[in-house]
């Protein structure tokens, strides 16, 4: 079928209009949308097959394409890294579709967006909304969607546009979720964000020294892991009010802002390496040899004369992921749960009897076992041995980190003193092995978060941070995993 003009489309507009807000499938809205992309005079879009890969796809798009259990009514892709879901709603009824299409957002890195009702068209970065145009308008002088068109769609303004200040960040942390509000949303995020920096890595030679090609794709994902928790970790602190870190973060923002307009790509790199230097320096050192990696290829970039927008997107998609979500009051698993949904495929060997208890798994069975708060206070009050729990093949630690997270219930108050003794109780009964290195970091990592930035690091403050690293040091566990007695 021939694409429409736009004096078609404005005539089936003016005809169906109030049709329209009756239905929004098949035949009415999302048919005139579909017009609308496909008219050479506006978007000028092609219909797509639903068998070409993502990589291959330009210029197109895909009505209700299915994605994780979730269906978007209108996917276009300008190309394999730029997808921009769709939300179709009846005419005058545009606002209901918000919260469905931030849920189509988390199925790709980067959170464009587009919802409309036939006669607005509202085009989103992330969740928040950068512009609108009206259908008379549109029809009337496309030039101006045009041009808006031609700059949202390319990398450069998808960066500029979110770091931009005129009170867009504002409104944006106004509906940022928290994390245990929004779990499945968050592992997804998370999981390709995981893919997507350690997929742009490999094709920087970032781990061409491991030759093997199943154990470079465990390099790779441990060290893309080991990277990207030094950010949610620093997240961490800043949402839940540590020392100056709310602060740290609001310029650091501004300042990416600046460079990012200015196309200093230079220092948005050096601003944003600083953050992962902040966290190694003070709390976070795992796998820091292999981190290594990464800033010596920092490094390279931030030698070249001149640095591309490309050159930095993988890291600003980093502090776009983070700010996405508010870590205030989160629970202290993140870590495991990252692990048990997503690492743990690179290490099921059933010839070394590795398998990995699912979470929920967990806590029937400590609650068929009867580990709840008030028993557990009452066998330690008659014995202080009678709560152990040793798990001589751990993982990532899923029962040791929810066995920690029930102590801390039964004994934790508030106060400095319980925080001494829960530190105590914690040191001489949590124990934990595995014949794997690297799973054990996950648990450590929720370790570090359960006994330190939720108890330690509030009375000591961030600036004693290294006090807080050498005390987990003495914990029996860490000591254990660092030892590696067992290999």
């Amino acid at each position: 079928m021939a694409e429409k003009s736009i004096k078609q489309i404005l005539s089936l507009w003016q005809v169906d209009k109030e049709h329209y807000r009756t239905t929004e499938v098949g035949s009415d809205v999302q048919k005139f949308v579909k017009e609308v992309l496909k008219s050479r005079e506006l978007f000028d879009l092609v219909e797509g097959k639903l068998n070409t890969p993502v990589n291959k796809r330009k210029n197109e798009f895909l009505e209700e394409t299915k994605n994780k259990g979730r269906r978007a009514d209108i996917v276009i892709f300008i190309d394999g890294d730029i997808i921009i879901p769709v939300e179709v709603e009846k005419h005058g009824n545009i606002e209901v579709g918000k919260l469905q299409l931030f849920q189509y957002q988390s199925d790709w890195i980067k959170k464009y967006g587009l919802l409309t009702d036939g006669d607005e068209w509202r085009f989103y970065n992330n969740r928040f909304p950068v512009k609108s145009f009206w259908i008379k308008d549109i029809l009337h002088d496309p030039n101006n969607l045009l041009t808006f068109w031609n700059e949202y769609i390319q990398p450069e303004y998808y960066y500029r546009s979110f770091f931009e200040k005129k009170g867009r960040l504002e409104f944006f942390e106004k509906d940022i979720p928290k994390v245990d509000d929004v779990r499945e949303d968050f592992f997804n995020d998370i999981t390709r964000l995981i893919e997507n920096f350690k997929n742009k890595l490999n094709l920087k030679g970032y781990f061409k020294e491991v030759k093997e090609e199943l154990e470079s794709e465990k390099k790779a994902v441990e060290i893309t892991y080991a990277y990207l928790i030094q950010f949610i970790l620093y997240k961490v602190l800043v949402d839940n009010g540590f020392s100056d870190f709310a602060n740290d973060w609001k310029e650091r923002l501004k300042s990416i802002d600046i460079a990012i307009k200015s196309e200093s790509y230079h220092s948005v790199l050096s601003l944003i390496k600083a953050i992962s230097d902040k966290i190694s320096d003070k709390i976070y050192k795992r796998f820091s040899d292999e981190q290594l990696m990464i800033n010596d290829k920092l490094k390279d970039i931030l030698l070249q004369s001149k640095t591309e927008i490309t050159d930095v997107s993988v890291w600003l998609d980093i502090i776009l992921f983070i700010t996405r979500y508010n870590f205030r009051d989160v629970q202290n698993e993140i870590f495991g749960y990252v692990y048990e949904n997503y690492l743990k495929d690179l290490y099921l060997d059933e010839k070394k009897g590795q398998y990995f208890t699912d979470p929920h798994v967990v806590e029937f069975m400590l609650n068929e076992m009867g580990y709840n708060k008030e028993n557990i206070q009452k066998r330690y009050s008659k014995d202080k041995n009678s709560i152990s729990i040793t798990d001589p093949s751990c993982g990532s630690g899923t029962f040791l980190y929810n066995t920690t997270n029930r102590i801390i219930g039964a004994f934790f108050d508030d106060s400095n003193t319980s925080a001494k003794e829960l530190e105590q109780i914690i040191n001489d009964n949590i124990y934990g092995l595995d014949i794997a290195e690297f799973p054990r970091y996950p648990y450590i990592d929720d370790l570090v978060y359960a006994l330190y930035f939720k108890i330690k690091v509030p009375e000591l403050g961030f600036e004693n941070a290294a006090k807080v690293k050498k005390a987990c040091s003495k914990h029996k566990f860490y000591q254990l995993v660092n030892e590696k007695k067992y290999e």
